[in-house]
């Protein structure tokens, strides 16, 4: 819950402070050198061979700057003559227990130490660098890195790198380098290497490899295997681990998608020489197989020389910038023909599909169906400085986006090798039939989309990016497109644990104890006497958070505040991160109806995964409208399109987002109080700097812990599912959110979520005014039917609907009173509800206000009807705002 850093959370550094942050370093430290990271990152480097090219002139410093601003800035080890103990102690890690024992042998000297963002520590030492991985190194989670982040450095969650110990670097004791000295031995040697590691040629043959012929790891596709088997590749030439990760983070990370963090990059090539299958490092060099024989690497070829020879043609062909070859091309021909192209684009279809269950195929090739509309899924990259794009979506947010021509053309082209059929001179002089490669054609382009009856593509309800429930309970946890439920699964890089089929109630308590711990820091309230129910909303938020996309409906969840900086948007934040991995971006609630339509559209084409309206202000504006309503009622959101120019360009999308929103004095206002958002109230007993943290920070606190806080919320959610013991709770609007997610906390002794709707109801300034109309009523009109101008006789009716709009009676229009009087239809105020009809001969609007309990009686010929029989008839005039 960063309050106290929010003013800086994701802006960076400017030029000028990353400027600053460099030279007041090198004016420190004289004799080590920096170079430029990438703005709010920890890699990857923005110049090529940074640890050898690392400068401490401040010419070059100031020249980095100004190319990239706002950069980070690493300190090159080996060059600075520095080694750096790297001790991970995130949950989970046995770094700290690695450093305890290793202190406790041979005691770490004290000497200058940074504090990394997630709770690491940098003890920098001066002397000779020596890279070290893990067990390879000091011990399990205990590194010697080629470079480290200088204090001040910024990420995008707001956290940054803290000098704690500002002493002159200490000698790097003795022992240090015979651990490390050990360590490499074990790792260099498998008995004894084959060869002498990173000898030139087998480096330069490493770095063409990277640079042109290794396949690129790519997410989703089993790009981890993918990884660790370059670097096997690499232990195999004659590689040693370091210098084999320098040359990958350099030459091959760029071009995996999305490229590796570098802690996770070295964990694989540690992985990759951990499980080498070769007994000798350099073991299918060259050199190994003529190991009592002189020679020259750079002479003998390794692998197939057909490939070789492809291979070398191929690189010299990009080189100088010639047209692709194609002739090994595999691709499925398709004849253009016009006279067949219903049969063409089908067949086009049919390969599309198919190619796209192929095992290598990437995601992001991969096209489905959506509410009519064909779409493919894409990560969000937005440019470097920006925080989020004019969509609200921040960097690398799973999108669902529309399929176009053009990116339809190119996946084809891909996909299909296209001809049409033309004419050659035989050698008779005679012409020949010739097939010519051509473009995808447009025509067979534009047909793939128009052909919805025949189309043959999955359809997409949605993504996720965690573990989830289906409708019919069972867990969704296996990557890839699921078509029992329609949700696409993306987990990243993360490896969710699995869920048990029947967890026990037991099971389930553990783990909402487990949930319960990103809550521990904020201030709940309760002063409406039901104790609990604040965190219980928070609960039911968090496990919405995880089966929201297989629900068809679900409350929108409010955050109310009695002051800033209660926590409002951080809790929130924290069901983002349980539910996507990163924080979301916050959006304004416009108060503009239309605005509020079209704004949901796009959000629920797009598939967003969270929805939040942060810090509305409640004095200003309330939670209405019925484009919210819609949303939160309806299993699908359908509006033209923004710009459309036919009634047949509709948005249609699935509502299944989690929306939140956030405010001080948050009010819910007309039916958006009955029953369709639940309050959450945070009510701080104490300033800001007096209050204590128990996880902190806490979005880095919950991105660390989310799959355990997944697991637990899943194991919650199934244990209930199967429970032979649960008993449905109250009727409520959303029934099927109410039994999978509100009876599940109930269940567990925890106060009923729904419960929150009533502090909805309780605030609503609009039944505060429709009460108003109705006394007004019930003072000036009999049970009779009454037209508007009949209505709006009685002064007294005039000025409380004016009230209620906000106008004075003067400026009251009839149809805002029309409009105000049909929003009241239907609903019980003070034991009465007021019908509407029409009658058919002058089309004019008849109103009835009638008794909705036995023991109401309407009191009729004003004004016989008294102050005192109407406070008895209806109770004390409702509070205002």
């Amino acid at each position: 819950m960063s309050l106290s850093s929010s003013d800086s959370r994701g802006k960076g550094l400017s030029e000028k402070q990353s400027l600053s942050l460099a030279l007041d370093y090198i004016s420190q430290n004289p004799g080590r050198y920096l170079f430029p990271i990438r703005k709010l990152s920890k890699f990857p480097p923005l110049i090529k061979n940074n640890l050898a090219t690392a400068s401490n002139d401040p010419v070059q410093l100031t020249l980095w700057a100004k190319k990239w601003p706002g950069c980070n800035w690493g300190v090159a080890h080996r060059k600075s003559n520095l080694l750096v103990v790297d001790v991970d102690q995130k949950p989970g890690k046995e770094g700290e227990k690695t450093f305890d024992d290793l202190d406790l042998e041979y005691g770490f000297p004290e000497t200058e130490e940074n504090r990394t963002p997630s709770g690491g520590r940098h003890l920098i030492y001066e002397g000779s660098h020596v890279f070290a991985l893990g067990k390879d190194g000091f011990g399990p989670d205990v590194d010697s890195p080629n470079y480290s982040l200088i204090a001040g450095c910024r990420f995008a969650d707001g956290t940054c790198y803290k000098a704690i110990r500002t002493i002159a670097a200490a000698k790097a004791p003795a022992w240090f380098y015979e651990i490390l000295g050990r360590a490499r031995e074990r790792l260099a040697n498998s008995d004894v290497a084959a060869v002498e590691l990173d000898k030139p040629a087998n480096v330069a043959w490493a770095i063409d490899f990277l640079k042109h012929d290794a396949e690129p790891a790519i997410e989703g596709s089993s790009g981890d295997l993918q990884t660790v088997k370059i670097a096997m590749g690499l232990r195999d030439r004659g590689l040693s681990p370091e210098r084999a990760f320098e040359l990958m983070l350099e030459y091959y990370n760029e071009r995996c998608e999305p490229p590796w963090e570098p802690d996770d990059l070295r964990r694989k090539v540690e992985n990759g020489y951990s499980y080498a299958n070769q007994s000798q490092a350099g073991g299918k060099t060259a050199e190994a197989d003529f190991a009592e024989d002189e020679f020259d690497t750079a002479r003998i070829q390794t692998g197939d020389p057909r490939k070789i020879a492809e291979q070398k043609k191929e690189r010299q062909r990009r080189a100088e910038g010639r047209p692709e070859l194609h002739d090994n091309d595999r691709r499925p021909i398709v004849v253009h023909d016009a006279a067949h192209l219903p049969e063409i684009t089908r067949k086009v279809q049919e390969l599309i599909v198919r190619g796209a269950q192929a095992k290598d195929a990437k995601p992001a090739d991969r096209i489905f169906q959506r509410g009519g509309s064909l779409v493919h899924l894409s990560r969000n990259r937005l440019k470097q400085g920006e925080e989020i794009d004019r969509t609200y979506h921040v960097n690398n947010d799973l999108v669902i986006l529309p399929v176009k021509d053009d990116w339809l053309a190119d996946r084809l082209e891909r996909e299909i090798k296209f001809v049409r059929v033309g004419k050659k001179a035989g050698a008779s002089g005679k012409s020949l039939p010739k097939q010519i490669p051509i473009p995808a054609p447009r025509d067979v382009v534009k047909r793939l989309s128009a052909i919805r009856q025949d189309w043959e593509y999955p359809v997409l309800n949605g993504t996720v990016e965690t573990p989830t429930l289906r409708r019919d309970g069972t867990v969704l946890d296996r990557p890839g497109y699921d078509e029992r439920s329609g949700l696409y699964f993306d987990p990243g890089l993360i490896n969710f644990p699995p869920i048990e089929d029947h967890p026990t109630k037991l099971d389930a308590l553990a783990a909402l104890e487990v949930l319960k711990k990103p809550l521990a820091d904020f201030p709940f309230g309760d002063e409406d006497g039901i104790p609990g129910l604040s965190r219980s909303v928070a609960l039911s938020m968090l496990l919405t958070a995880v089966c929201r996309r297989a629900l068809p409906t679900a409350p929108m969840f409010g955050i109310d505040a009695n002051e800033a900086q209660s926590g409002k948007t951080e809790l929130a934040q924290v069901a983002a991160i349980i539910m996507t991995g990163r924080r979301t971006a916050a959006r304004p609630l416009s108060s503009d109806e239309y605005q509020r339509s079209t704004a949901l559209a796009a959000a629920f084409e797009a598939g967003d995964p969270v929805i939040l309206y942060d810090n509305i202000d409640g004095d200003k504006m309330t939670v209405e409208g019925e484009a919210l309503c819609m949303a939160l009622t309806e299993e699908r959101f359908q509006m033209r399109r923004l710009g459309g120019n036919s009634a047949a360009d509709q948005i249609i999308a699935p509502t299944n987002a989690l929306i939140v929103a956030t405010g001080n004095k948050l009010t819910a206002a007309g039916d958006m109080s009955e029953d369709r958002i639940l309050i959450c109230n945070l009510r701080a007993d104490r300033p800001l700097p007096e209050r204590k943290y128990k996880h902190w920070p806490l979005d880095e606190y919950v991105m660390t812990e989310r799959p355990a806080l997944v697991s637990a919320a899943l194991t919650i959610l199934r244990a209930h599912a199967v429970a032979p013991d649960k008993k449905p709770g109250a009727p409520f609007r959303m029934s099927e959110w109410r039994s999978v997610v509100a009876d599940a906390l109930v269940w567990l002794g925890e106060p009923d979520p729904v419960l929150g709707a009533q502090r909805a109801k309780a605030e609503d300034p609009i039944r505060d005014a429709q009460h108003g109309v109705v006394r007004a009523y019930v003072r000036c009109l009999d049970r009779g039917e009454h037209t508007t101008s009949e209505v709006l006789a009685h002064p007294e009716i005039e000025e409380a609907i004016a009230e209620a709009r906000s106008v004075p009676p003067h400026k009251l229009t009839k149809k805002a009173a029309v409009n105000f009087l049909k929003g009241m239809v239907g609903i019980d105020l003070h034991g009465y509800k007021l019908t509407r009809s029409k009658d058919p001969h002058d089309k004019m609007d008849r109103w009835r206000l009638e008794a909705g309990r036995n023991d109401v009686k309407i009191r009729s010929n004003y004004p016989r009807a008294s102050d005192d029989d109407l406070a008895d008839l209806l109770g004390p005039e409702p509070a205002r705002h």
